[in-house]
């Protein structure tokens, strides 16, 4: 969020993929296993009382047994009956010394400490008293509009400040202060340099180790001790045994399916084909049909941790190919193109893609189709502050559209909604932030178009030339920009604006 500090942290937890695929509480990031291959998804026990993978023949192989004589030859081979035995003799030692190796050579070491800083308050307008005016009726003076008290205050009045002019006095509604009201400090948090960046020198000796260098090697000498002993005689060589080989004819055709026993394991898997186009593997359809058949948790709250998963936002899909997935998923059919656009146009405006999932999640078709496997539905659990008000969320969208002129960040969404839901912030103290953030004022605009935007955000429409021109001269003759702020911000227009947002 480029606007503001606020000091604020959003903890979102959901029910998703625990590792290798068994479902935990954390938090939305979580892998959902992908080690999985065709050949070992039947290699838990526990999954065969759900599904079991069957592979159907279409065309049996055709094999024929083939004998095959053994092949070799005859040669004449020397046949040792006893070994020759040798022993070593040392004729002279070894001679040597040692000596030292270079291991490592001598370096330095440079690291570079950053910058360390504080966070410090900076207050932008000082706490004071504001004044209250209540609407009277009181007796005035027709030529300087002073209140007259009483008839002694009359006459005194008039002979002290007109001299000489005939008395003109009589009752009017004034202006009265009756009170005061204490307005808080405004400020926001900013960062100060406590230490300068630095380097660090480290300066490593060279290391070094003791080899054994030999300088004459050891003389040894062989004595026969006995004699070989051997003959030759005439042995056969096989090169190659008889077999008996099976050859393939034909080989055999089919092809393997699954057939699912139990109807909430078939409706995991329809979860892991329809979002995370893949077969489930072992452990997550075991753990997720099991949190569903004990009730632990219902459809839509398994669905949304599958949602949430990291593996099914690593596929980095469009907005367009997301809702129609939805679709297929909560539905159970494909996007007509007025429902697809509808919706797009949903996440046009600021709202998640959580909070898209949740209208088809909690639809009376994915409600049928839970009924069809014999699972609750449930509700989905939103917990990000932009998920809450829809009013509210549009409404900080807009502000991010027509002052910053892009699209909300998520933690900036969710920063700013959840000022305005927790009452930190009223939609107007949220539009000051928008119009004196850092990133509004480096656009460095001039008068004329500040004036336009401001008829932008705060009136919903292009500004008249009448009003224009009149607003500038304000801004020429020393006006502040914040007091402009507020003469847009306090209009009943932008009363109405927020009046459509529900605030």
């Amino acid at each position: 969020m480029k606007l503001k500090k606020l000091a604020i942290t959003l903890m979102t937890t959901s029910l998703i993929m625990g590792i290798n695929g068994i479902p935990a509480m954390a938090a939305e990031n979580t892998v959902i296993n992908e080690n999985v291959t065709f050949e070992n998804l039947n290699a838990s026990s526990a999954v065969n009382t759900l599904r079991q993978k069957q592979w159907t023949v279409d065309k049996e192989a055709v094999y024929e047994t083939v004998h095959h004589e053994a092949e070799g030859y005859y040669e004449d081979k020397k046949v040792v009956d006893q070994e020759a035995v040798y022993e070593d003799v040392l004729v002279s030692p070894e001679e040597g010394h040692y000596e030292q190796e270079l291991v490592k050579e001598a370096w330095t070491e440079t690291i570079e400490h950053p910058a360390e800083y504080k966070d410090v308050w900076v207050v932008d307008v000082p706490a004071h008293e504001k004044p209250i005016y209540e609407t009277q009726v009181k007796t005035v003076c027709f030529y300087c509009n002073a209140i007259l008290s009483d008839d002694a205050d009359i006459v005194k009045h008039f002979k002290e400040n007109h001299p000489g002019q005939n008395a003109s006095y009589g009752m009017r509604e004034v202006q009265v202060q009756v009170g005061t009201e204490w307005v808080d400090e405004v400020g926001h948090w900013d960062k100060e340099l406590v230490k300068e960046a630095w380097t660090e020198t480290i300066e490593h000796p060279a290391e070094y180790k003791d080899v054994w260098v030999v300088d004459k090697e050891a003389v040894y000498e062989q004595k026969l001790v006995s004699p070989e002993i051997s003959h030759i005689e005439k042995v056969w060589v096989e090169t190659k045994p008889a077999w008996d080989e099976t050859v393939l004819v034909s080989p055999e055709e089919g092809h393997y399916e699954y057939v699912y026993l139990d109807p909430v394991a078939e409706f995991v898997n329809r979860l892991y084909v329809n979002l995370l186009q893949r077969e489930a593997d072992d452990s997550g359809l075991v753990s997720w049909t099991d949190v569903l058949k004990s009730g632990k948790e219902q459809g839509v709250k398994v669905a949304q941790g599958f949602i949430g998963s990291k593996e099914f936002k690593s596929r980095t899909i469009s907005n367009t190919e997301y809702i129609k997935i939805l679709y297929r998923t909560f539905l159970g059919r494909e996007a007509d193109s007025s429902g697809l656009n509808s919706w797009l146009s949903v996440l046009d405006s600021g709202l998640s893609r959580m909070h898209v999932f949740r209208g088809f999640a909690e639809s009376d078709e994915f409600t049928k189709i839970c009924q069809q496997y014999g699972i609750q539905r449930g509700n989905a659990v939103l917990m990000a502050p932009m998920d809450q008000n829809e009013g509210v969320t549009k409404f900080v969208a807009r502000c991010y559209e027509l002052c910053l002129g892009r699209k909300g960040d998520e933690s900036g969404l969710n920063g700013w909604c959840n000022q305005i839901l927790t009452g930190a912030n009223t939609p107007k103290q949220a539009a000051y932030g928008f119009v004196f953030s850092n990133e509004f004022k480096s656009k460095n605009l001039s008068d004329t178009d500040y004036i336009k935007t401001l008829y932008r955000v705060f009136m919903d429409r292009e500004s008249d030339g009448a009003g224009l021109n009149a607003w500038v001269n304000v801004l020429k003759n020393g006006q502040s920009r914040e007091h402009v702020f507020n003469g847009f911000a306090d209009s009943p227009e932008f009363q109405e604006i927020c009046a459509g947002y529900g605030l």
